[in-house]
């Protein structure tokens, strides 16, 4: 070991020797050795790398070789003037590293060296986002392309990229990486379909993706009776149906929009229905009314209201025939028989109702028994309803 200090050279060599380099005067080492570095394929990612430490003395020593890339710190034993393999595998992350040998706490020497990343790989990686936007210009999307090698490692320098629409209303569709990053803002016109987006840059390509132009709310709905069963039987529908929905740009309406249905008596909020656009259209299944009268219907989408529709349901039946059993404390109700001259429909309702409690049941051939026995001894007067039809009876 020579004890005076001295500057020795480190040589990297990449298929050729390389410039030498000092180590820096503020750190206080003893250098006895050089580090020649043999990298075949040149300053790549993912390639291995020979190095020999080559001492002063030819007799080999153990030392300890570091290899530094700037996020993690690899120590190797190895010993001088013999060859080291640096695998490919530590070599994986494009940047600077530092190779620094180590003998007894002391410093033998360093060597500097950057690895640039490997090619692009393909498909090439490219985001989207939002999938959806308004016509109109009024959202926006965007295209991102990030270049990477195969371990992820950003490719630096600039280069051409091709951007891919269905659609020609990018004004520029060429761009270049800059700071590892490419993108491209998309906005919509006021036709609503669906945008297919790629990007390709030496005879690569990414794979495809969509942004959908989607139509703005309607700006009219108007609603009209499809089947409507009038009478106030609660075990029937009526059914209502938009005609077809399209924004003021002419597009169709997209389906799943969200309809919603308000019934109305007189004032009155009896029900809401909601429904969904499908193929334009929305159809919205209301369960008739227990009560007669004349309902108004009205559907909004967004800040849009439809027309009123007027809908009038009658009495399904003119009387409640009706016999209480005190000795059985049983309320017999019917045969009932519809307008039309019909025993009503079995699963008909019927309903009771007090000041303090509502007994329900469901009429069989025309009747139905009603068991009194929960009511209490102190009685009110009772109604008893069905089909849009109320009495007062007595018990």
């Amino acid at each position: 070991m020579i004890k005076s200090i001295q500057h020795i050279t480190i040589l990297l060599i990449f298929c050729l020797y390389g410039c030498r380099e000092h180590v820096p005067e503020s750190i206080s080492v003893q250098i006895d050795a050089e580090i020649k570095l043999f990298a075949p394929e040149g300053f790549v990612v993912g390639e291995k790398i020979i190095a020999s430490i080559t001492t002063l003395g030819s007799v080999p020593q153990e030392a300890t070789l570091l290899i530094d890339n700037g996020l993690t710190i690899m120590t190797l034993g190895v010993s001088t003037n013999k060859q080291q393999t640096l695998k490919a595998l530590w070599l994986q992350q494009a940047g600077r590293y530092t190779l620094t040998v180590i003998q007894q706490n002391k410093i033998l020497g360093t060597k500097s060296f950057s690895l640039e990343a490997s090619t692009l790989i393909e498909p090439l990686e490219i985001y989207t986002g939002p999938t959806t936007i308004l016509v109109n210009g009024q959202e926006e999307s965007m295209l991102t392309y990030i270049p990477a090698d195969k371990y992820d490692n950003g490719i630096t320098e600039a280069r051409p990229i091709n951007y891919n629409t269905t659609v020609g209303f990018l004004t520029s569709p060429t761009d270049s990486v800059r700071n590892m990053i490419s993108y491209k803002k998309l906005s919509a016109d006021v036709k609503a379909e669906k945008i297919i987006l790629g990007v390709s840059t030496d005879a690569l390509s990414s794979t495809e993706q969509v942004v959908e132009k989607i139509s703005d709310w309607p700006d009219k709905i108007e609603i009209e009776a499809i089947r409507h069963y009038p009478y106030a039987d609660n075990r029937q529908y009526t059914r209502l149906k938009t005609k077809p929905l399209s924004d003021k740009y002419g597009n169709q309406v997209a389906d799943g929009t969200l309809i919603t249905v308000t019934q109305n008596l007189d004032t009155k909020l009896t029900a809401t229905y909601k429904c969904i656009v499908i193929d334009g259209v929305a159809n919205a299944y209301l369960r008739n009314p227990n009560r007669a009268g004349t309902y108004t219907y009205q559907a909004t989408v967004g800040r849009v209201q439809s027309n009123k529709l007027p809908l009038t349901y009658k009495q399904l039946v003119d009387s409640i025939p009706h016999q209480y059993t005190a000795a059985t404390n049983e309320l017999m109700v019917g045969p009932l028989i519809s307008t039309q001259g019909q025993l009503v429909p079995d699963g008909t309702a019927v309903v009771l109702t007090t000041s303090k409690q509502i007994i329900t049941g469901e009429t069989v051939d025309g009747k139905v028994i009603l068991d009194l026995q929960s009511l209490s001894e102190t009685r009110d007067a009772a109604t008893l309803s069905i089909g849009g039809l109320q009495t007062s009876i007595e018990l």
